[in-house]
């Protein structure tokens, strides 16, 4: 029951922030790009002594495994929320 009710509130949250996107496109690859450069210089310098010696494709992979979740759980809707009337202008 649980799981239906968060399929239900994720498939009405993506048809929202669908609306939304086809709207201002431009206006959230802005907000996608303001989000995601810090975030990638953070996890870079708390992560990168601890993955320095790693191959550059095992970097990647650390740092996407931490960055995607983090951006479309708790980036994204965030920013959608707080520029909600900006986005639908």
């Amino acid at each position: 029951m649980l799981l239906l009710a968060k399929v239900k509130y994720c498939t009405q949250l993506y048809h929202t922030n669908s609306v939304t996107m086809q709207a201002a496109r431009h206006k959230m690859a802005l907000l996608i790009w303001l989000a995601i450069y810090p975030t990638i210089n953070l996890l870079f310098w708390v992560l990168g002594p601890i993955i320095d010696s790693l191959p550059l494709y095992l970097k990647t992979l650390v740092i996407t495994l931490i960055l995607v979740p983090l951006m479309v759980y708790v980036f994204l809707p965030g920013l959608n929320r707080m520029f909600a009337k900006w986005l639908s202008k």
